[in-house]
């Protein structure tokens, strides 16, 4: 594959560009899209939608007019161990010096070496897998570590590939199900093209959401033999995309949507030596506009995608950009460390159980604790009203203070947010968990939420979990708890002439005193709580707020509660 370039570099330590013009179909035969999947974590694209891809495909085949045009650029990469099969040539045919390239653009050739597979050689589907998987037996078999198999992972068989399967990345809508209730209710016994549509693309995705063990499960022992055409062909899609040397980093809606309709150019930018951490900061960069990028996704993304080594050469870049990375780090903290919320943040990536969604409880829970860092990389807290009334707003560093090390406040907090922080976190939500186990806190990531995270199979008793386990009732849990402990600590210490910021509390203490005050909260106030609209109504907020805060001060009993006019 070759195609005429140029080639330049923007700033002089910038990634090489290389820029020229293709056609989808042509792209599409030698890239990939590196989706962000439970089965591929260190991918960096988010899942393809097929309703923008249909709008795309609509754009440029039902313009009577023939003047639809999208002219921005498709970012491609090279997975950094195929770079190598990518050459840059000069006029002369000679291989460029890519030291000489500066901002002036240079004439030349960039020669893809790799051929795509052609599957009209082959008459036979499955020896065509057989065939497939061979070429890329290693990879799968490394990849999936096949003589140290995870005991956790999910077996073939039980047929996790049922045809009635719907993944996260082709979820059907609140109004899709009503669409189907009213083709149930007319007795319709035909299946409506949008019906098949839907469960085409689920049991396609079934197979794109494989794991590298899996794949080759399936692909050693043949099990794909039983399967029907179009598990088939998806199985055939996904060996012959996991061969691809190329990346698409941004424009997979584009390629995916015009590959089949014509050889519709593309102006293309291929990054030919950019590694892993350059391909991630380009795609956050990229798509901060426009479509925008789901946040839960991002703190994925720089949470889990990059290396330490790749977060850290694009850290300062990122934060220029108004990513909030320390924060990011913070929350991957939670979600990664033993604390009562390990694993319940839901990253947006498709397969992973998470149902907490990260950016609400990164700003509405998280923050609070470890405040953030602005673009300086100067320390900053968030603050609120620990101690109502009296000594206005504290921060939770002010409150830990003694517990930090450092000659002076600014240094203190930067030892609180390094070491210290998550300590207490992780005490105060363990009382809190404690507290709530027998009812309200799950204590396995089965008993969270259905698989498929749908609320109409949400059983009775995950049903009421949903009263307590969502981020803005946590928060507002969390400063009900934080304040009245404080004002508890401030009035004792007071007594003994001591002031809040220089005595020390260990994380022990700590927790059995917010056990004692947690218990002020029974499970009966979420289960039987009826206000709704909390992330839309700062009143309704408010109420629950000052509901929690009377309990935890002592002021009501939740009978008391009960029979103010606000509780209904």
């Amino acid at each position: 594959m070759e195609y005429s370039a140029v080639a330049f570099r923007q700033n002089q330590n910038s990634p090489l560009q290389v820029t020229f013009v293709a056609a989808a179909s042509s792209i599409d035969s030698w890239a990939r899209v590196p989706t962000r999947m439970s089965n591929s974590p260190s991918g960096i694209q988010r899942p393809v939608i097929p309703a923008h891809v249909d709008e795309i495909e609509k754009f440029f085949s039902s313009d009577d007019t023939k003047t639809n045009a999208s002219p921005t650029n498709i970012l491609l990469g090279i997975e950094p161990e195929h770079q190598k099969d990518i050459k840059l040539l000069a006029a002369d045919g000679t291989e460029l010096d890519l030291d000489t390239v500066k901002r002036d653009p240079v004439q030349c050739t960039v020669r893809i070496g790799f051929a795509p597979w052609q599957s009209e050689e082959f008459e036979n589907e499955d020896l065509e897998i057989a065939e497939l998987f061979e070429k890329s037996r290693v990879k799968y078999e490394e990849a999936g570590h096949i003589d140290e198999k995870d005991p956790d992972e999910p077996s073939l068989d039980e047929d996790e590939l049922d045809e009635d399967i719907v993944s996260p990345e082709t979820e059907i809508t609140e109004e899709d199900e009503d669409e189907l209730d009213d083709q149930e209710d007319e007795e319709n016994t035909d299946v409506s093209a949008s019906e098949k549509k839907k469960v085409e693309e689920a049991d396609i995705s079934s197979v794109r959401n494989l794991t590298p063990h899996q794949v080759a499960d399936v692909c050693n022992t043949k099990k794909y033999k039983t399967w029907s055409p179009r598990k088939k062909n998806a199985l055939t899609e996904r060996l012959k995309d996991d061969r691809k040397i190329g990346l698409i980093i941004d424009g997979q809606h584009r390629i995916r949507a015009t590959r089949s309709i014509g050889k519709i150019p593309f102006s293309i930018t291929l990054l030919p030596d950019a590694d892993w951490g350059e391909l991630a900061f380009q795609f956050i960069v990229n798509n901060l506009t426009a479509r925008k990028v789901d946040e839960n996704l991002l703190i994925g993304i720089v949470g889990l995608s990059l290396s330490p080594e790749h977060l850290a050469n694009t850290e300062t870049r990122l934060i220029q950009s108004g990513i909030k990375v320390f924060l990011i780090k913070a929350s991957m903290r939670v979600q990664e460390e033993p604390n009562p919320f390990t694993g319940m943040l839901d990253l947006a990536t498709p397969g992973e159980p998470g149902f907490l969604e990260a950016k609400a409880m990164q700003g509405k829970v998280i923050e609070l604790w470890f405040g953030a860092k602005n673009k300086s990389g100067n320390s900053s807290m968030k603050t609120f009203e620990a101690i109502a009334g009296t000594t206005g707003r504290f921060s939770m560093a002010d409150l830990f203070l003694a517990n930090c090390k450092g000659k002076d406040k600014a240094e203190k907090i930067v030892h609180w947010q390094a070491e210290v922080w998550f300590s207490y976190f992780t005490v105060f939500w363990e009382a809190i968990a404690e507290n709530y186990k027998s009812r309200l806190w799950p204590q396995t990531q089965a008993e969270w939420l259905p698989n498929d995270k749908a609320v109409k199979n949400m059983t009775p008793v995950q049903q009421e979990r949903q009263k307590l386990l969502r981020a803005t009732v946590l928060g507002l849990l969390q400063k009900a708890l934080l304040s009245s402990w404080a004002k508890y600590r401030k009035t004792n210490l007071e007594m003994a002439e001591k002031n809040i910021g220089s005595e020390k509390i260990s994380p022990d203490k700590f927790k059995t005193e917010i056990g004692t005050f947690i218990k002020k909260i029974p499970d009966d106030f979420f289960t039987e709580i009826t206000m709704t609209g909390f992330d839309a109504s700062a009143y309704t907020r408010d109420k629950l707020s000052a509901f929690m805060i009377m309990l935890t001060d002592g002021v009501k009993q939740f009978a008391d509660i009960k029979d103010d006019d606000l509780w209904n």
